[in-house]
């Protein structure tokens, strides 16, 4: 949460969410970015512990993995004490929320796959509600021995949670392929919460900073949101290259300017490197760190366009009703913009562009930006309709 605006606002829209349908519940946020940072975590209004570590995971589900990954892995993660207190919670909670964005997937880690199946796992073996919010999910190439592995652990606990929900229809699909019978298309919740964020239900009185925004021009400036996980399918200097070209066409076409914006602390660096390719340039400026998910909303609104490539920037700028371009490099991506009607301006980056394509597109939506902002926003209004966080509490 404090490294990731998109985590923070699922789990703020969350916690916003059961704070004032379930006053009786004592919402813990498990986030060990954010319990690290003390002066960060002090100003919710709800308690922050670090999630539970892989070794105090297992010792708990299987004592012959927790011996072998200790071999592996030896050492403490945290104290004793941090650690009976995050057991505790485990132990006592009524129900645990599977916050995640994209998890099981062989586009990461085959250890962070593990991860979400053995946290079904300790549900299961402390015989605790689970459910799974929506998240995207797959595809799963994984080979060879990680692949057994995978479809064994799969199989055995993907139908404990009391509600699986997928962001998509491939993923539903895969896990349908898995033996999976609980899993729903929901959509993500916060591309579907009804209305804006109440930041007196999440933080402290006085605690939250509100930074002045930027001077922007909002008939011709550009917001820019790069991901570091392109850089798995191109080279530094590539991704670099796509987003220079695309900024130049679009800053000289408007006479505007290019915010560069960090979504999560991993992006800093391509951010950065992005932002040094314009040599101190007036017209491109570096932004990011010091906004929460609430603020991020609100400026994404005073953009004329967007060019982005973290999954919450799209959803940040869907629900801002700003025209953008994507470049994506999961499945994700395109089934979002199906929803509304724009795979036009969707690139994968993991296919064949040419940046040329890239710089079209974001002049192309510049110049419709009113007829495609009422398109976006008459669409999230459906979207929010369907907001699935009630059922999903009558369901438990």
């Amino acid at each position: 949460m404090r490294n990731n605006l998109g985590d923070q606002a699922m789990i703020l829209t969350l916690i916003e969410y059961l704070k004032v349908s379930r006053p009786d519940i004592e919402p813990v946020a498990m986030d060990e970015s954010s319990w690290n940072d003390r002066a960060f975590a002090a100003n919710f209004s709800f308690r922050i512990l670090p999630d539970i570590p892989m070794a105090l995971k297992l010792k708990e589900i299987n004592r012959f993995l927790h011996i072998l990954y200790k071999l592996a892995r030896p050492g403490r993660k945290f104290s004793a004490e941090t650690e009976n207190a995050i057991l505790r919670e485990y132990r006592e909670c009524d129900v645990i929320f599977q916050v995640a964005g994209f998890g099981l997937s062989s586009q990461m880690s085959f250890l962070n796959n593990l991860s979400r199946i053995w946290d079904i796992a300790l549900a299961k073996k402390l015989n605790k509600k689970l459910v799974m919010l929506p998240q995207s999910i797959g595809p799963f190439d994984f080979r060879g021995l990680k692949k057994i592995i995978f479809r064994y652990y799969i199989k055995k606990y993907i139908n404990y949670p009391e509600f699986v929900l997928c962001r998509e229809e491939y993923g539903k699909r895969l896990l349908d392929e898995t033996g999976c019978t609980k899993a729903e298309i929901e959509h993500d919740i916060v591309l579907s919460r009804p209305a804006g964020l109440d930041s007196k239900k999440i933080y402290k009185e006085g605690a939250r900073a509100i930074p002045k925004k930027p001077d922007i021009d909002k008939e011709k400036d550009l917001i820019v949101v790069p991901n570091f996980r392109l850089m798995k399918y191109r080279s530094t200097g590539e991704v670099c290259d796509i987003f220079e070209a695309a900024i130049k066409r679009f800053i000289t076409h408007t006479g505007g300017r290019a915010y560069i914006f960090r979504h999560t602390f991993e992006d800093g660096e391509i951010a950065s490197l992005i932002y040094d390719r314009f040599d101190a340039n007036e017209n491109v400026v570096l932004c990011g760190y010091e906004y929460d998910c609430i603020e991020t909303e609100s400026l994404f609104s005073q953009f004329s366009a967007g060019l982005v490539s973290r999954w919450h920037a799209n959803v940040h700028a869907i629900r801002a009703g700003l025209p953008y371009v994507v470049i994506g490099w999961a499945e994700k991506y395109q089934e979002t913009a199906g929803i509304f009607n724009n795979t036009d301006v969707v690139f994968d980056i993991r296919e064949p562009l040419a940046a040329k394509s890239i710089g079209d597109a974001l002049i192309r939506v510049y110049n419709n930006k009113g007829m495609i902002s009422v398109r976006i926003s008459s669409q999230e209004d459906e979207i929010k309709k369907t907001f699935c966080l009630g059922r999903v509490l009558k369901g438990i």
